[in-house]
């Protein structure tokens, strides 16, 4: 059992390493919002949250990463105001 769990390091550090410093930033944005996906689903999953909740949550979630990254640095409003309607959402 241990066997496979090394196997698979071995295998997946260097592949995850390579992908996150040869490759464009845009491929780790993806990666970055498909393991914040991950986290939040395992989180809502935990707390037996709705689908909708859940699937709300995620969506904030991905959308905040990506203003973070495509909204220009000078223009912190647009990512208050993103921020706001996503804790808008979630809370209502």
């Amino acid at each position: 059992m241990h066997l496979k769990r090394i196997i698979v390091a071995l295998v997946a550090i260097p592949l995850i390493y390579l992908y996150i410093t040869e490759l464009p930033q845009i491929f780790f944005l993806f990666f970055l919002a498909v393991v914040s996906a991950l986290a939040q689903y395992e989180f809502y999953a935990m707390y037996k949250t709705s689908k909708t909740m859940t699937f709300l949550g995620i969506a904030c979630g991905t959308a905040l990463i990506c203003a973070s990254y495509f909204l220009p640095a000078s223009g912190p409003e647009n990512i208050r105001s993103l921020l706001f309607i996503c804790i808008f959402l979630v809370i209502s």
